[in-house]
């Protein structure tokens, strides 16, 4: 291990061949229990993500560190991307080849979302998962919604999911159209496409401003044809009221009360049953 990191720290991008193989050794010593051991493979690997070039230090880290079932790789993988957008910066990676820009968002949007609290508590210490807050990331995820290819269309939809659990009301601006984004495929013909936009559009209602999610639902949501974004727009609705009260949304701003009345009449009498 401590070859390897000479290597990669004076052979630089000459390394890039065989990045995919070494890292995947140093990233499965990871689950060593032996403390010394993981600091050498870590000291290697901080090593390969300074100098070999990005895209090849992040095809490592997404194939082998972002899948793993080790929390502790999971744990460093996040540790290292932080480390790469420190030195590469989050501009290139988010705004270079496609391939690269999608394989990015994708391992951020993964640990983000980790169901082990050290790896997921990582995006408040590494600017990799801070990155995910500028607006050019936004931007991407929701064009990127839109994408015909699956995973790169769910990635994005798990993206904006984050986005809005962890900015909150700092997404307001945004709401529009990322929930037009959404709600337009709810009428999607696979079942966990319909999946990730409503977890999406469920974050958004729970975190925004009420007014923004209002607006938004009922600006695309009770004006589309597709029953299945009507149907959905109803219940998202529910979420709100519950969310902050019916008084609330009927005693408050008088355009947000003609709205929302608007908005529940509109829906209660839907044609289709399983709107109303």
């Amino acid at each position: 291990m401590v070859t390897l990191a000479y290597l990669y720290a004076h052979l630089g991008r000459d390394m890039d061949a065989q990045v995919e193989g070494t890292a995947r050794a140093l990233l499965q010593k990871l689950c060593e229990a032996k403390g010394f051991i993981r600091e050498d493979a870590e000291l290697a690997l901080r090593h390969m993500v300074a100098n070999v070039s990005p895209s090849r230090s992040l095809t490592a880290l997404s194939n082998t560190g972002v899948r793993s079932r080790c929390t502790a790789v999971r744990k460093s993988t996040a540790q290292l991307l932080g480390k790469l957008v420190e030195a590469v910066g989050s501009s290139r990676l988010l705004s270079g080849r496609r391939e690269v820009t999608d394989r990015f968002i994708h391992a951020v949007s993964c640990l983000a979302l980790d169901s082990a609290l050290e790896v997921s508590e990582r995006r408040d210490k590494t600017s990799a998962f801070a990155c995910c807050e500028d607006g050019l990331t936004l931007s991407h995820a929701r064009s990127e919604v839109k994408n015909l290819r699956s995973a790169v269309s769910r990635t994005a939809m798990v993206t904006l999911a984050y986005l809005y659990a962890h900015l909150g009301r700092d997404m307001d601006a945004q709401v529009e159209g990322t929930a037009r984004a959404l709600l337009q495929k709810l009428c999607e013909a696979k079942g966990f496409i319909r999946e990730d936009a409503e977890l999406a559009l469920r974050h958004m209602v729970a975190n925004v401003s009420p007014s923004r999610s209002l607006t938004a639902l009922s600006n695309t949501g009770v004006r589309s044809r597709c029953t299945a974004v009507r149907k959905s727009t109803a219940q998202l609705l529910g979420k709100l009221v519950e969310a902050v009260g019916s008084s609330r949304l009927l005693s408050g701003r008088r355009e947000v009360t003609d709205r929302f009345i608007h908005a529940v009449s509109c829906l209660a009498l839907d044609s289709a049953l399983e709107v109303r």
